[in-house]
Order: structure tokens, then sequence, then C-alpha cells
């Protein structure tokens, strides 16, 4: 009988090899018009020594500003932010109607953790495998140089970008100029911050670069941002009401990188969350600058985003001191329920004595039926 058997067995097993090599063809496989890559746009795009000192990108101090936003609503607009609410005050799934709607409710999903990706290398994948930019929709928040808009652009999407500091726009005026000519018509550059109000103001400390943020706190490591010689008052504007003026009613992939808002700027997209108008939300997840900054409990932004039905995925963790950096095996057993999630990260800061703090990206997917 096993003899006889024996050449099904080699036949099921040379037929599933083959579909496995199909569906990773199909699939897997790079598009075939790629756009340039974030990297390859700031290194070639330009082509000029002089924009490279404009944009700081040769300046260590300007990356590690990027985990330096401290941010406190204006003095003059206190009912910017709503009251905030204690860790215990956020609902467990067990007693939430909407627990079913999505079974990572109140936990990370860790299906991409050990892949090691770089927010950047998955916004690229994403921007150069949609099969139709020309009839999708790419919303960022957070646009420093405009570099990942202009990419998009490129690549055909109708691109919402927002970016309230008044030295980053003129770097991303510079640059779309440089890409384009002129500002393309796909491209809608939007000079306020994203918050929780329409017609606000909000108090920015805008220094320059990556680390552009509202507000300013005094116990801030860099002290670049403790002399508030930079600071103005710029509009904010709800997520909402941005893609309704627009009449934006799908948004293939939204953006988030505000060092430490996230929370006000979920509240401004109430209505974008609850009906999933976005298939992807790529948000910077920073715990020590979200207690800093937004004064809420580190897992409050995920817990706005799983529970309107969004599965959260994490990416690899960044640290920019290297001395205090944890190791892989510390990266790879992440707890997974929000709560011990973010605090896995404080602890992490204290446990290494990381000034800066331990932050990465997540991915959440909207789950429709």
């Amino acid at each position: 009988v096993a003899i006889t058997m024996k050449p099904a067995y080699i036949i099921v097993f040379f037929l599933g090899f083959a579909i496995s090599q199909l569906f990773c063809l199909t699939f897997l496989r790079p598009s075939s018009s790629t756009s340039p890559t974030i990297a390859e746009f700031r290194a070639k795009s330009t082509g000029t020594s002089n924009l490279q000192e404009r944009l700081d990108l040769s300046n260590p101090k300007d990356v590690i500003r990027k985990k330096q936003k401290t941010e406190q609503p204006s003095s003059s607009s206190p009912s910017e932010l709503p009251s905030l609410p204690s860790v215990t005050a956020l609902p467990s799934a067990q007693n939430n109607d909407n627990s079913n709607k999505n079974l990572f409710f109140d936990r990370m999903s860790p299906l991409l953790r050990n892949l090691q990706l770089k927010a950047d290398e998955l916004f690229d994948m994403l921007i150069n495998n949609h099969p139709d930019p020309t009839n999708a929709v790419v919303l960022e928040i957070g646009a420093f140089d405009c570099a990942q808009a202009i990419v998009a652009a490129r690549r055909g999407f109708k691109v919402i970008t927002m970016e309230p500091s008044p030295s980053n726009l003129e770097k991303c005026d510079y640059n779309i100029k440089q890409a384009f000519g002129k500002t393309p018509s796909n491209l809608i550059l939007i000079a306020a911050a994203a918050s929780n109000t329409t017609g606000g103001f909000v108090q920015f400390n805008a220094v320059g670069s990556t680390g552009d943020h509202i507000g300013i706190n005094k116990n801030e490591v860099n002290e670049a941002y403790h002399t508030g010689s930079h600071l103005v008052d710029v509009p904010t504007k709800r997520i909402d009401d941005i893609l309704a003026e627009h009449s934006v009613s799908r948004v293939y992939m939204t953006k988030i990188d505000t060092q430490g808002y996230e929370p006000i700027v979920l509240q401004g997209m109430t209505k974008t969350l609850e009906n999933q108008v976005s298939d992807y939300i790529m948000m910077e997840f920073w715990p020590k600058s979200i207690g800093t900054v937004s004064q809420y409990p580190p897992h409050y932004p995920l817990y706005q985003l799983s529970k309107s039905g969004y599965v959260v995925h994490d990416l690899r963790v960044g640290v920019l001191n290297p001395s205090g950096q944890g190791s892989e095996l510390d990266y790879a057993n992440r707890p997974d329920k929000f709560e011990e999630y973010g605090q896995w990260y404080i602890n992490q800061d204290e446990k290494y004595r990381n000034s800066f703090g331990h932050w990465t990206d997540v991915i959440a997917v909207a789950l429709r039926k």
C-alpha cells in the first residue's frame, strides 16, 4: 500500500510547490513601474549639495530632533484639548460592543514584527505596488521636506500633505519646484497643524527640522527648544474637515508623524476612523513623547485605532542612543496587550537609561466585512 501511494504523495508535493511559487510571483513581485524611493529622492532628485545643506540631511542633530517633539496646547486656546482620561478610564474589549469587530481590539498584532521593516521601506512598498494610483489618495500629516509626498505624487496618487512649520514649508516649496517645476495638480500642501479643532491656533516651535513640534516643554532634552525664540502660532484643522472640503471619501494610506501629538490628531479623525475611510494608517508610536506632549497614556492612540476596527501591526524598534539600546530578543518579545505594550517602551527607556526614548512605527489595517 505504501509503495502504491508514494507517487501520489510526490504529485501532491509538487502541486503544492507550484501553487506557492505562483502565489509569490503574483502577489509579492515588485511593481514594474516603481517610483523613486524616499532615500533616492533625497539623494538624487535635486543633485545639489546646497539643497542637502538646506535640508540638514547630513546633520546628525537634525535626525536626533525627530524624536524630540513636546506638544502643549497654546495658552491662548485652553479649549484645544479635552479632559485627559486615565489609563483605567480606557474601556476594555470585554466591556465594549465593538469588541467582536476586531479580534485585536486591545492588543497588537505581531505579524510584521520580526520582518524588521522600517517605516520608509513599508511606505515605498505600499506606494509602488498599488495597481491604480491615479485613482487613489495618500494623506500625509507631518510632511517635513515633502519627500514622501513627492514620491507619491510622481507615482500618480492624489496627495494631501500637511505641514505647520514655516521653515519646513519653505523646504517643501523648494523641493516641489525642484521635482516638478511647479506644484502639480495632484499635490495639495496645507499649511496647518492637524488637530481636534478647525479654525483655532496652537503654538508651534519651528526650529526648521524634523523635530519641529507643537508647544514647548521645559524638560525637553535639546536646549534648542528651550529658548522660545522659534515659537509661532499656526492654524489648526481637523482631518475630517479637510477630507470633506476636498470631497475625499476613500484614502489608500494615511501617514501620521507628529512627534507625540497623534492622540489629538486622531481625535480630529473621528468620522474618518469610524467609517474606515483609510485602508492603511501608518503612524509613529513614541510613548515617551505621547506622555510628554499629549499627556495621554502611551497606548491611547493604539486604542483609538483599534476600537474603529483596525488591526494594528508594529514594525522594528527605533532608538537614537546606541548605548541605550536593548537587545533584539527584548524587541522580539514585546508584549501584545496595548497597555502593557506602551509601558514596555517606558520600561526600556528606564532600563537602558535612554533619554530620548524608544519608539516604533505601526501600520493599522482596516478590517472590513
